[in-house]
């Protein structure tokens, strides 16, 4: 689990370099693959806080609004699409304390803004 060191994802087209340091386009899907393999590592403490894998996502944002509400996922890709629009977009993200801070950017958040992600840790939801 990361602490304090941000990441940076970017959906589907992140760039990747060779041992040069020189863009490498062809790693694409790895280049995937080791980011959502961090991501899943990050993230495990969240999984381990929650017993029926339920996030409450508070503040993400959309073209027009934040929202906020409860996700439930079995996987860390999962959470990672919940968390996400379709398209392309590029998240900053750190945990503290089993607290998943993160920066969301895209085509209608150019600049991004913050929402978090935390786990519930109820076995039942409350009744209302």
């Amino acid at each position: 689990m990361i602490t304090s060191t941000q990441k940076i994802i970017i959906n589907g087209s992140c760039t990747c370099v060779d041992e040069d340091g020189a863009p490498a386009i062809e790693c694409r899907y790895i280049c995937w693959d080791d980011a959502l393999a961090d991501f899943d590592n990050d993230v495990s403490d969240l999984f381990d806080a929650s017993p029926n894998n339920e996030f409450a996502v508070t503040g993400l944002p959309l073209w027009n609004r934040d929202v906020s509400g409860v996700v439930q996922v079995d996987t860390s890709e999962e959470l990672l699409r919940a968390i996400t629009v379709n398209g392309p977009w590029t998240l900053r993200y750190f945990v503290k304390d089993t607290v998943l801070h993160c920066v969301l950017s895209h085509h209608d958040v150019p600049c991004g803004r913050s929402f978090t992600v935390t786990p519930v840790d109820t076995e039942e939801p409350e009744c209302l």
